[in-house]
């Protein structure tokens, strides 16, 4: 109940403020909302995979402090975030497509300071939960790339690892000649592996697993239970896809 009474409240915040609005914001100046705005943020990336009933939360009450004070970098996870809330829970792919402009103004504003430090979570969130049901999966793949390079400008290497594991998803889902999309998983991999970022190279694991035995190019190296033995009990997003990855072949 506390979750819908505060998404009611941020949907009828939200009604009164166009994206043109949203974009024109003034810069926050109060250094305790920007605190607070960053420590949510970081809270945010945290609750994702640890508690997600705890992210909707944090995901209003980051969007409702946006609209009453103004913007800043994390404005841009704020509403980037909502954006997906709209599109994969709550079933308002309209609003979820407005919110996503808003979030890409944000982050092409000179305005928005250290916008730098969001830009590669802000493009994963947009691209991998929203813009492939308004438009072609293929128009997805190159902000990945961005999103991806990002991440490394900014030194936030799981961002840069997510947007690579994100970018694996849509090469499978576009239909990509596998030879090629077995390459380029495989350098994903390699990439993430030298990141240190083991959940996203599971995540292309399994994928580059799927495309080795459609190719018959399996050679016995890798497995789907050994992907989940390395994943972590808690990883329930990789061991689901590995169920489903087992049920499509």
């Amino acid at each position: 109940w506390k979750i819908m009474k505060e998404y009611m409240k941020t949907d009828r915040m939200l009604k009164k403020v166009t994206t043109d609005d949203i974009a024109t914001m003034p810069q926050v100046k109060d250094k305790k909302v920007i605190m607070g705005q960053l420590i949510m943020e970081r809270i945010l990336q945290a609750v994702y995979h640890a508690q997600p009933t705890m992210m909707p939360m944090i995901v209003f009450n980051m969007v409702q402090t946006s609209i009453r004070n103004g913007n800043n970098a994390s404005a841009c996870i704020a509403f980037a975030s909502m954006a997906m809330l709209y599109q994969c829970v709550f079933g308002n792919p309209s609003k979820a497509s407005d919110l996503v402009v808003a979030a890409d103004h944000l982050l092409n504003s000179p305005d928005v300071q250290e916008v730098g430090r969001v830009k590669a979570r802000s493009i994963q969130i947009c691209h991998c939960f929203v813009h492939h049901w308004h438009s072609p999966i293929q128009q997805t793949l190159a902000p990945f790339i961005e999103g991806y390079q990002a991440g490394l400008y900014s030194g936030d290497t799981e961002a840069a690892s997510v947007n690579l594991s994100s970018r694996s998803i849509h090469l499978f889902s576009a239909g990509r000649p596998l030879p090629a999309l077995q390459h380029e998983l495989e350098s994903f991999a390699s990439v993430c592996a030298q990141l240190n970022q083991t959940p996203a190279q599971n995540m292309i694991r399994a994928d580059l697993l799927s495309v080795r035995k459609l190719r018959n190019t399996d050679n016995g190296e890798d497995s789907f239970d050994a992907i989940a033995i390395a994943s972590t009990n808690s990883d329930v997003m990789i061991r689901a896809k590995i169920v489903i990855s087992r049920m499509e072949l």
